[in-house]
């Protein structure tokens, strides 16, 4: 993200920052037009690579996947101290939202549900299907 010209936010409007701000509080207002100054500007001038929604859209899929390593974790430990598991169904369901790396992480760093073909099948389903969305969602946003 880059601020150009020294532009900063405040309240809804944009305002410039530092010694120029001090200047501007110093002058006497008759003496410097508002339209001189060039205040208030029309636009604020910030360059973004992506919207801002596709930042806000990253943070839910992390958190989406963190929620799933962690119900990955929880089972693990539960069945090491051979209390009543979490079922593969709410597993696949934790998956479903965008989760699947969070799903394979797990897998493959707590070695869990590891040597279940079945399991390992559904959870490639659920991740081609989540490439996919991606790909055709969120993915022309990206492109210039």
């Amino acid at each position: 993200m880059n601020y150009v010209g020294g532009l900063g936010h405040y309240g809804g409007l944009t305002c410039r920052a530092g010694a120029e701000a001090a200047f501007l509080r110093s002058v006497q207002p008759q003496l410097l037009s508002r339209k001189h100054l060039g205040w208030p500007p029309k636009r604020i001038e910030i360059s973004i690579n992506r919207p801002f929604y596709m930042t806000r859209i990253a943070l839910i899929i992390l958190f989406f996947n963190t929620l799933c390593f962690l119900a990955f974790a929880l089972d693990k430990r539960k069945a090491q101290q051979g209390q009543r598991r979490i079922s593969e169904k709410t597993l696949h369901l934790a998956t479903l939202p965008g989760a699947a790396l969070g799903a394979w992480a797990a897998i493959f760093l707590l070695h869990h549900k590891n040597q279940k073909a079945t399991f390992w099948r559904i959870t490639l389903l659920l991740t081609l299907l989540q490439g996919a969305v991606f790909y055709f969602l969120a993915l022309p946003h990206f492109r210039a």
